[in-house]
Order: C-alpha cells, then structure tokens, then sequence
C-alpha cells in the first residue's frame, strides 16, 4: 500500500541492461557448500525492484573439479520454477527422473517437486536463467532433501 487508505502505484515497465545486471552481487545459500557450491544474480524481486507477480534470476555454477562437485542440492518448494540453460552442461534430476540439459533447454518444475542439479563439465560455467510465480525471492522457501523442517532455508530470513 501506499499511504494509510491510498493502494500502492502499480509497476512500471524498466529495462535492466547487461551493465547494470553484471554489476549485481552474486548471491548464495549463506555460503553453505553442502546445498550448493554456485550462486545466483536476483534480476527481478519485489521489494528489491519495482516487479509483481514474477521473481527472475540468473544463476552461475563453476565447472566440477576432481574434487569438487557443482551442484545445487535436491530441494522442494511450493512455487513451480523455471530454467533455461544459457550456457554448460548438466544432470538435472526432476521428481526422481535424470535430464541431461544444454543450451536452450527449457525446464518447468512443477511446486512441490523434488529436484537438483549438477554441473556436468570440467571446463564450462553452468549458468541459466530461472524463475518464480510470485513477487519476489523472499516468498521462496527452500526445503531441502534430509534436512529438518527448521532448517529450510529463505532469502527473506538468511540472504548472503
């Protein structure tokens, strides 16, 4: 809302250039290596831009190494997500079922699914745009595969 009894203004289109989007801080799951050893790039999320309706990143993963993995754990949450692969290889497991993806696929994970991925290359950055049907990332919680239910996880409580 705006002001007492005024509704807030709705949004306005803008256009973030790849300057400005390159210039964003790369976010994580509070540095924790056991969800996820990449990161992510909030392009649009209410309130952190002026958006509603949908929530837009852009997500990096590092190639794996012989002794490293690149990967975003198996997780659940209640919104359906997106995913289109710019740039890398990877396994993406859906529901139980593995998908090899590269470049221009396009996934859709229905809310509530179980899903995760890998990246697959020794020598190419995993990195794909994904999205949310709601206003902004800290609407998302992340319920990941073993932990506890106090342990699932929101940009709204843990951004790092």
């Amino acid at each position: 809302m705006g002001s007492i009894g005024t509704p807030a203004p709705a949004p306005r289109g803008f256009v973030l250039h790849k300057k400005q989007i390159d210039a964003m801080p790369l976010e994580n799951f509070s540095n924790n290596s056991k969800r996820a050893t990449g990161g992510w790039k909030q392009i649009f999320s209410s309130p952190d831009t002026p958006t509603d309706g949908l929530n837009l990143g852009i997500a990096h993963f590092p190639p794996k190494t012989a002794t490293q993995e690149s990967f975003e754990a198996l997780h659940r949450h209640k919104q359906a997500e997106f995913y289109y692969i710019l740039s890398g290889q990877a396994l993406v497991k859906i529901d139980g079922v593995d998908h090899e993806v590269g470049p221009g696929a396009a996934l859709f994970i229905p809310g509530d699914s179980e899903h995760g991925f890998w990246n697959t290359s020794e020598s190419e950055e995993l990195v794909f745009i994904w999205g949310f049907p709601c206003d902004g990332f800290r609407d998302v919680v992340y319920r990941f595969t073993g932990d506890k239910a106090e342990d699932a996880w929101s940009r709204k409580e843990n951004a790092a």
